[in-house]
């Protein structure tokens, strides 16, 4: 019996390690199972399964993955002890033989070892009852929170896209507080739980309510603007992202149209112009309702910027009715985002002086690329948020138009692209070598197709990857794109100048 529970105690660290890790992941994953589903059936997921031995760097504070201490992730682990907890003791039982000395090492090995590779299904299981508890709190908040908005009666202006929701809500949000009283759900919270959620605590019967409105599949939209119904649309534009949920692409697009189709008869909708996948979104909507298009970009703009162009740090210039604009927006692909906030002011009534000062004083949040110089004299543009595959494009392009002599990118590639993930990280990659870019790869979705387009060129390794941006200087800019490893995102902390 000793000599069982002394062993059982030497592979306690492993069962920690992987216990942690997959409950990270199931929270990562929001506790979906569709969510979670994906995920195992992806490169990545596979891999996670795979890694039964923790690395070296499993042991350190930066390389361990864990979970961020929720009360719902709490209790899952809570549960997830006591299935493990009744593993070891039926592992160790099951080893006890009446009458023999020694017990049968075996019969606990493969017990344990059992226990160990299942590990992660029985996190997943458990995590279970919690989306039965979640549902009915989330139920009960949304009354609330609809009841708020009810009392408050503001103009809901609901922001949809599988890109550009997020930025675009920030950056209207600061134009239009320059004149109104406005509420703002925070950071990217686009579901119902997190809508809800920040109605309840941050609604105080403000003018006018921004709305963000995301989905995984088709109705979810559809569902949340049921509770919130919006007054206004804006529709920011559509990329091939989470297509492992929502099956295709036709069914990504309906899904999207759900907020425009939600809108009153003839509402109207913003639509970025120049991406005809968001033309295709609002016009499929907009079926249901007749609802008006109202481009802020593209060949039927109702807003035009002239003289667009980039400062030696990427910030975005322009020239709006001959008035000068400067802002701190890194990058032309905001300038989208900015001809939405501007249009959409412009018809709430602010003047163009209001709108050229709203544009120069807004300072980006995380929500947005933001610039930082580093010790070693390098610049860098950290695009670190959730990736998708044209803010990726779009980041590429940037690094390529700004003269520095050595340009270097960072990424662990992107998840949740399903069946187009190989074509959409060849692409990429073959871009950025046309442009000259030195790779740091660090991650596995992406990883076989930039490996092909660079061979040995392509840095795959944490430990290169830091000797490598330690030995930056002046004349180099760093482009992090999407989400790395907490030890490289460490050293790159480090790295940030104070």
């Amino acid at each position: 019996m000793t000599l069982l529970f002394l062993l059982s105690a030497l592979v306690a660290p492993f069962f920690i390690i992987r216990w942690w890790r997959w409950l990270a992941i199931v929270q990562q994953k929001e506790y979906r199972p569709d969510r979670l589903k994906a995920f195992l059936l992806s490169d990545e997921g596979k891999a996670e399964l795979k890694r039964v031995l923790p690395r070296p760097s499993d042991f350190t504070r930066t390389g361990l993955k864990r979970p961020k201490p929720t009360a719902r992730i709490l209790v899952v682990a809570a549960l997830n002890v006591i299935t493990m907890t009744s593993q070891f003791s039926i592992s160790i039982a099951g080893a006890i033989n009446p009458g023999e000395a020694m017990p049968s090492l075996l019969v606990w090995g493969v017990g344990v070892g059992v226990s160990y590779l299942m590990l992660p299904i029985s996190v997943i299981i458990d995590s279970l009852p919690s989306v039965a508890v979640s549902y009915v709190a989330t139920w009960l908040t949304l009354r609330r929170a609809q009841k708020r908005v009810g009392a408050g009666a503001p103009k809901i202006i609901g922001i949809g896209g599988s890109y550009g929701k997020t930025s675009t809500k920030h950056l209207l949000y600061h134009f239009l507080s320059q004149k109104f009283s406005v509420f703002v759900t925070p950071k990217s919270f686009n579901n119902k739980l997190s809508v809800a959620q920040s109605i309840v605590t941050g609604y105080k019967n403000q003018q006018i309510a921004l709305l963000e409105y995301g989905a995984y599949v088709r109705g979810e939209i559809a569902y949340l603007a049921r509770w919130f119904k919006p007054d206004v649309a804006v529709e920011t534009g559509f990329t091939p992202q989470h297509l492992s949920l929502f099956g295709s692409r036709e069914n990504s697009i309906i899904a999207e149209s759900e907020l425009i189709a939600a809108l009153p008869e003839q509402g109207v909708v913003y639509c970025n112009g120049v991406d005809s996948g968001a033309v295709e979104i609002a016009k499929t909507g907009a079926q249901q309702n007749n609802a008006q298009l109202k481009m802020y970009s593209g060949e039927h703009a109702l807003l035009t910027l002239e003289d667009v162009h980039l400062n030696a740090r990427g910030e975005l210039q322009a020239k709006w009715n001959g008035k000068q604009m400067k802002t701190r927006l890194i990058g032309r692909q905001y300038m989208v985002n900015l001809q939405a906030a501007m249009l959409i002011s412009q018809d709430f009534g602010m003047t163009e002086s209001e709108i050229v000062q709203a544009a120069a004083s807004f300072i980006p949040n995380d929500s947005f690329i933001q610039s930082h110089d580093l010790r070693t004299e390098a610049y860098l543009i950290d695009d670190g948020g959730t990736s998708n595959p044209k803010g990726f494009a779009a980041a590429l392009e940037l690094l390529g138009e700004l003269s520095f002599r050595r340009k270097i990118l960072v990424t662990a590639g992107m998840i949740d692209l399903g069946k187009e993930s190989r074509q959409i990280h060849f692409q990429l990659g073959k871009r950025a070598k046309e442009l000259g870019i030195t790779v740091v790869h660090i991650g596995i979705d992406g990883h076989q197709e930039f490996v092909e387009v660079f061979e040995q060129e392509l840095i795959s390794s944490i430990p290169a990857a830091e000797v490598l941006l330690r030995h930056t200087d002046k004349d180099t800019v760093v482009l992090v794109e999407g989400k790395l490893p907490k030890t490289l995102e460490s050293t790159i902390t480090s790295l940030t100048a104070s």
